[in-house]
């Protein structure tokens, strides 16, 4: 098959809306000098090794993103519960940028994997399973949430269930820094294409609870948060290297070499979202 050419026809037959999510927003420039500054400090603490590890390569744009979100939607020290904190890359640069943050994670294993185990105390890190309890902290504790690719890992409760404590511990100018893989992404189409499943490995599936249950599309993720006491400050589609499916990730990035980058939300393979309390 000539992915290239059933790429470039998919593009042009799938109209824009059709999947609604926009392109990224301009960052001020101010901003996005802030956090250029902001990550080469924060890669000096995480460590050479690490930072050229696989995950952080992956996951480098998105953490950029989200830092460059929270000071465009943030007060100067304000208040962050980072949930899924470990290993930490991302609340490390949150913590350059002068916000406090504490983490919680699904159980106490996850502490081995931050760069040093001086984070677990530096971020309060507790574990928690928010499928299964509260949020251990009291009303309106925080100004944001940071909820970044934890969403596909909900398995027990309805994500909807989960947002409630959200609301609770966010104080009335709250907001909810997020960002999930967009289901609707070309290399999801290829791997069908190829008779693949855009589900993870079965022994990967079935093996632990890494994996993701289940991927979102956009309106999917608009209709979860507006539905449930929040709404849109912003909400845009971006590339992580991470998010594209394995196995076909190569064919988006061959048309991307001879096509150059295609403004269609086909091809943005993660989708990033501000969300306040309602009415705010």
């Amino acid at each position: 098959m000539n992915f290239n050419r059933i790429i470039e026809s998919t593009l042009k037959e799938v109209p824009s809306d059709a999947i609604n999510l926009p392109a990224a927003p301009s960052i001020p420039e101010a901003i996005a000098h802030a956090t250029r500054e902001i990550v080469a400090e924060s890669e000096l603490v995480i460590g050479e090794e690490a930072v050229k590890g696989d995950y952080y390569q992956c996951c480098r744009d998105r953490f950029s993103t989200l830092v460059s979100m929270g000071m465009m939607h943030l007060p100067p020290g304000a208040r962050i519960l980072d949930i899924g904190n470990a290993p930490g890359y991302l609340a490390i640069m949150l913590d350059k940028a002068g916000y406090s943050i504490d983490g919680i994670n699904l159980s106490d294993a996850w502490n081995s994997t931050y760069p040093d185990l001086s984070f677990v105390d530096h971020f309060r890190v507790q574990a928690c399973d928010i499928e299964k309890s509260a949020l251990p902290y009291p009303d309106g504790a925080f100004d944001a949430i940071v909820f970044t690719e934890v969403l596909e890992h909900i398995a027990i409760r309805h994500p909807r269930e989960i947002l409630p404590e959200f609301l609770r511990v966010l104080r009335e100018d709250g907001v909810v820094l997020f960002s999930t893989p967009n289901v609707c992404n070309i290399s999801n189409i290829i791997s069908l294409l190829n008779g693949r499943n855009i589900f993870w490995d079965s022994d990967i599936f079935f093996g632990g609870t890494d994996r993701h249950n289940r991927e979102f599309t956009p309106h999917e993720v608009r209709e979860l948060f507006e539905g449930n006491g929040f709404s849109v400050k912003n909400y845009f589609g971006m590339n992580d290297h991470a998010n594209w499916r394995s196995g076909s990730a190569h064919h988006v990035y061959d048309f991307q070499a001879e096509y150059g980058e295609m403004d269609h939300p086909l091809m943005r393979n993660t989708i990033i979202g501000v969300f306040a309390k309602n009415g705010k």
